[in-house]
């Protein structure tokens, strides 16, 4: 369990918790795949689809999409993933 992980390596090396809640976290990530949405009743003309460019929440890529956001956004600033757990960074 990635909590247990942090609490225990905190502990150790007397470090303090920091922690975070991004609100959008799907919505930032460009998607790498073809995918086609139905737009919503009230906007369709017909059988309109539309192509989705960026992820979306209950998309199947979408978790994915924003664990290669973060973790790129984590490296690039120094962090480093456990190699027992990759949610967790150090």
């Amino acid at each position: 369990m990635s909590y247990k992980a942090i609490f225990a390596i905190a502990a150790a090396l007397d470090y303090e918790i920091e922690q975070m809640d991004v609100k959008t976290a799907f919505l930032y990530r460009l998607i790498k795949d073809i995918v086609y949405v139905e737009q919503p009743h009230e906007f369709a003309e017909g059988d309109d689809v539309c192509l989705l460019n960026r992820a979306l929440y209950g998309l199947k890529q979408s978790p994915r999409t924003w664990y290669e956001t973060l973790t790129a956004y984590f490296k690039k600033i120094g962090f480093k993933l456990l190699d027992a757990d990759i949610s967790v960074f150090i």
